[in-house]
């Protein structure tokens, strides 16, 4: 299982090496504004729920919110469930920096 959580080097370097999976909870508005390239928009109930059903448990998801914290529940409620999940430390706004 990965960490918790990683930073954007972590994230870049899972992405790119192992295929992670991004998820990006923030409300369609701000991702339409801008958001990690290859990222699925995954704000409601149902969303999770679809993301789920066609997630592989062993691939690394990266959930990604505007700071780095909602994402954490998310990370939480996924790794509950047996995903491979992690929070992206500073969100979005961490990774455009």
């Amino acid at each position: 299982m990965i960490e918790f959580a990683i930073n954007a080097e972590q994230a870049q370097r899972h992405i790119t090496e192992d295929g992670a999976l991004i998820i990006d909870i923030r409300d369609k508005t701000s991702y339409q504004a801008g958001h990690i390239p290859g990222a699925r928009s995954v704000t409601t109930e149902e969303e999770v729920e679809e993301f789920m059903k066609a997630a592989s448990k062993d691939q690394i998801i990266i959930c990604c919110c505007y700071h780095g914290n909602s994402s954490r529940a998310v990370t939480n409620f996924l790794r509950a469930e047996g995903y491979n999940a992690t929070s992206l430390n500073g969100g979005f706004a961490g990774w455009t920096h």
